[in-house]
């Protein structure tokens, strides 16, 4: 990683964190799994960095966190269907 990217990733999540976790908790309604799409989504941010505009970075994130939620929701869906068949 280079300086510039980890200075750039260390203060959008100062910036960003609370306000993505309080979105990832409110639409999970679970405290660990808010927890993780958090981090998926940082994650996410750091492995696009040079795509995204770092002013419009709240927005991405709660993208991803609504798109990680979603996602693994369908699958919750598909296994809960699975089993009871």
């Amino acid at each position: 990683m280079k300086s510039f990217e980890k200075k750039q990733c260390e203060r959008l999540y100062e910036k960003h964190a609370d306000d993505v976790y309080k979105v990832a908790l409110y639409l999970t309604g679970n405290v660990d799994e808010a927890k993780d799409v958090v981090v998926k989504a940082f994650l996410n941010l750091y492995n696009n960095l040079d795509a995204v505009n770092p002013d419009y970075a709240l927005g991405y994130l709660i993208h991803e966190v609504k798109s990680l939620i979603t996602k693994k929701s369908d699958k919750t869906l598909l296994v809960e269907e699975a089993i009871e068949e």
